[in-house]
């Protein structure tokens, strides 16, 4: 009985013979200066590497600068000269307070004629007959 379970163990077991080495060949090593990559490479450098630099004296970009500086000036004082020419700060701000004044007597417009009415008969109407209450 025994011999016949390890029989049939082993015909299920997996196998344990030496199987062959099979050898893979692999693609030949590249070196570092083969190859598509390493030639672009290579081109960008050479393109980077031999493009001078220019730079301007200290003489030039001093010159540069003033000039810069003196058109900005210009612009200023031409900014300034329409500022003054323009309307007053102050009439703008009077402009704001009477302009949102009366936008805002839509709100209260029949409080204002209720006051005129009182005001018009000597207090004897208090003008609510005439326009009601909400």
């Amino acid at each position: 009985m025994l011999s016949l379970l390890s029989a049939s163990s082993t015909a299920f077991a997996p196998t344990l013979a030496a199987q062959p080495v099979v050898m893979q060949q692999r693609a030949p090593a590249l070196s570092m200066m083969e190859g598509r990559r390493a030639a672009v490479l290579g081109f960008t450098a050479a393109l980077t590497a031999a493009s001078p630099a220019f730079a301007d004296s200290i003489d030039d970009i001093v010159a540069k600068n003033a000039a810069a500086a003196a058109k900005e000036r210009e612009a200023k004082a031409a900014a300034a000269e329409v500022q003054e020419e323009g309307s007053n700060p102050a009439l703008l701000v009077g402009g704001l307070v009477v302009g949102g004044t009366l936008a805002s007597t839509a709100f209260y417009s029949n409080n204002l004629k209720r006051l005129g009415t009182k005001i018009s008969s000597g207090g004897k109407d208090d003008g609510y007959n005439k326009y009601g209450r909400k």
